[in-house]
Order: structure tokens, then C-alpha cells, then sequence
């Protein structure tokens, strides 16, 4: 009898998988396509909302998109992903992703809701941006996490803040290697 469970509890797993991962009947055209539309979202927030530079976006980012193990999309490979275009229209803030002839993956800046996936022939989200306000604290009045005010208590033990200084002087000094 425990094996019949067993080899039950075992026939329904490996039956729901497909399921459980969202692919079943999914075209591999479809999953790309999807890729191409989560690349513009991740891309659009570096751009408008981290103010990154692209290349960089691409370079450190971008291979989120193709390393997500086991997700409904990972037939778009990071070869695929280099290969991709991504236009950025600033005026608009609406960043677009083309790969050979698929659909291409659009996401738009919309204010404090950040970056929002746009479906395909669609330019607006279907809703109205508003505004978000907070009940915090300004960050310049805020100690570190929580905001920007540094610890005003001296360094632990060991630490040398004249070196520590120098250090960050250095890391610092080549603005150009430098991303927000």
C-alpha cells in the first residue's frame, strides 16, 4: 500500500511540473518574446530610475535576464541577449528591445510607479500614474541605513580613518569608472 502512495504522490509531481513552471504550451517564440519585454523593464529602471549608464546596464544587468534558471523564458540565451537592441527614448521614457524579428519588448518610465512593462501596440499603461507620497523622514536627516547622515560615533578599533580616507579618495578619484 505505501508503495502505491508513493508511486501516486510521485506520477502526480513529475504530471504538475510542466504546471508549476507556467510552460506548458508556451511557444518558444512566445518565452522570447517575453524575455525581450523583461529586458526592457530591467533596462528602463537602470536608465530612468537608477540613472545607470546603458552600457553598463547591459554589461552587469543584462545577464539577469538569461541566467534566471528554470525560468519560462530561459530558451534566450545570453549569446541572444548580446545580440538584442535596446533604444532608449528619452523624451518619451520608453525603452525598447529588438532581437531578429520578434515582437519587441517595450517598458515605460511612469513616475513614482517606476518602470512598467507595456503589452504589445500598447504606449501607455492602463492606469493613471500618481503621484506617491511618503511619511518619511528627509534621508539628510537619517542615519545610515535608513538614510545619508553618516555615524557620528569614531571608527571600531583598528580601522585607521585617515587610511580608510585614502582609500575611499583613490576608489573614488576616477569618476569615469564611477556608476550611480
Amino acid at each position: 500500500m505505501k508503495l502505491v502512495r508513493l508511486l501516486l504522490a510521485i506520477v502526480a509531481v513529475v504530471s504538475l511540473t510542466p504546471v508549476i513552471h507556467g510552460e506548458e504550451g508556451v511557444s518558444e517564440r512566445a518565452r522570447i518574446e517575453l524575455a525581450l519585454r523583461d529586458y526592457a523593464k530591467l533596462m528602463c529602471s537602470a536608465v530612468f530610475i537608477s540613472a545607470r549608464h546603458l552600457p553598463e546596464a547591459q554589461r552587469d544587468s543584462g545577464p539577469l535576464v538569461t541566467e534566471n534558471i528554470g525560468s519560462s523564458y530561459s530558451v534566450f540565451t545570453e549569446a541572444d541577449r548580446a545580440r538584442a537592441q535596446v533604444h532608449i527614448d528619452r523624451k518619451r521614457k520608453v525603452v525598447a528591445t529588438t532581437f531578429r524579428d520578434f515582437a519587441p519588448g517595450m517598458a515605460r518610465f511612469d513616475g513614482d510607479q517606476g518602470c512598467v512593462i507595456l503589452p504589445r501596440g500598447v504606449d501607455n499603461a492602463f492606469f493613471t500614474p500618481k503621484k506617491v507620497s511618503t511619511r518619511l523622514p528627509p534621508a539628510n536627516t537619517q542615519s545610515w541605513p535608513m538614510g545619508n547622515v553618516s555615524p557620528r560615533q569614531p571608527p571600531p578599533d583598528g580601522i585607521d580613518p585617515v587610511k580608510l580616507q585614502a582609500v575611499v579618495d583613490k576608489v573614488f578619484s576616477d569618476l569615469a569608472g564611477v556608476v550611480s
